[in-house]
């Protein structure tokens, strides 16, 4: 008698594997637009030649991460113009809140009356790229932050000619 051949039997096929998360990955740093200046605020808000004037500058970071990040500021004078560059700030805004950072300056004796406002410029140095503006992070202007009064000049009253003293001749005989 012939046997029949067996039949094979296929392999059982594995489990489906669960479908994988995405890997996340991290960003490498800021982009323009996850880090924010709010209104400046000056103290005093009116100051002399001489006063130090202090300003707090919030920052804002909007962004996935906190790296180290560098700012520049710059005081404008009256006509919209750097008058003064402060030194540079380093520092990492946390996540989701707001960072404060404080520069002061010192009101020059030959500084002109008038409104002041300081210039921000912010980098992420794993994002920036050296001659291309658009990375960032801030470039703005805030102007009216406080005023500059001139220091008012003394001025003598003026002196009224006294009449001469007619002296009277001595007593006795001439």
């Amino acid at each position: 008698t012939l046997s029949a051949p067996p039949v094979p039997v296929p392999p059982t096929p594995p489990p489906p594997t669960p479908p994988q998360a995405p890997a996340t990955v991290t960003p490498r740093g800021l982009v323009p637009g996850d880090l924010h200046l709010l209104d400046p605020i000056a103290t005093p808000e009116v100051a002399r030649p001489g006063q130090t004037v202090q300003l707090d500058l919030p920052f804002v970071n909007r962004g996935p991460v906190s790296p180290p990040v560098s700012a520049s500021v710059f005081i404008l004078g009256p006509q919209g113009t750097a008058v003064a560059d402060l030194p540079q700030l380093t520092f990492s805004p946390d996540v989701g809140a707001a960072t404060l950072r404080t520069v002061r300056w010192t009101v020059p004796q030959a500084a002109a009356p008038g409104s002041y406002g300081v210039q921000v410029f912010a980098w992420d140095p794993n994002t920036f790229v050296a001659g291309d503006p658009s990375t960032y992070l801030i470039r703005e202007q805030v102007l009216d932050v406080f005023t500059v009064e001139a220091i008012p000049v003394e001025v003598a009253p003026p002196q009224v000619a006294q009449p001469p003293v007619e002296m009277a001749p001595p007593p006795g005989p001439l």
